[in-house]
């Protein structure tokens, strides 16, 4: 039986990340879905089945923390998330958390870097619901 792709929601209101984003990731054979605030992120795990999200943790109509925490509670699983951020004091509270399920990629980006955390958090938390389901 062949695996279906995994779905990434990417959300950032800088649509020519969100594109080189989505470029990068789908040259990896992921299924891309985008946003470009927290409100459109919500819309979107609403509809589809998500994997894992990368999101901007500056969002114009909420931190993309507060994104998360409400897609979590509606969603009412593990969901792994990657935080894209350009403030050091951000990506620091964030880390801060402690949250095994949450990495932290700092801007500027790099397609490497962000499909290594995007990655890892595929194996560590999507691959074994796979298994254990």
């Amino acid at each position: 039986m062949v695996q279906e792709p995994y779905s990434i929601l990417i959300t950032d209101d800088d649509e020519g990340v969100r594109s080189s984003l989505q470029a990068v990731i789908e040259l990896r054979g992921y299924r891309t879905y985008l946003a470009g605030d927290g409100g459109e992120a919500l819309e979107v795990f609403r509809s589809e089945h998500i994997h894992v999200c990368i999101l901007d943790v500056n969002l114009p109509d909420m931190t993309g923390d507060e994104a998360w925490y409400q897609i979590r509670q509606e969603e009412n699983r593990v969901l792994p998330c990657v935080f894209v951020t350009g403030d050091a004091a951000s990506a620091d509270r964030l880390r801060a958390l402690s949250e095994p399920t949450a990495d932290v990629v700092t801007k500027p980006l790099t397609g490497e870097r962000v499909i290594s955390s995007l990655e890892t958090m595929i194996r560590r938390f999507v691959q074994g619901q796979a298994l254990s389901s």
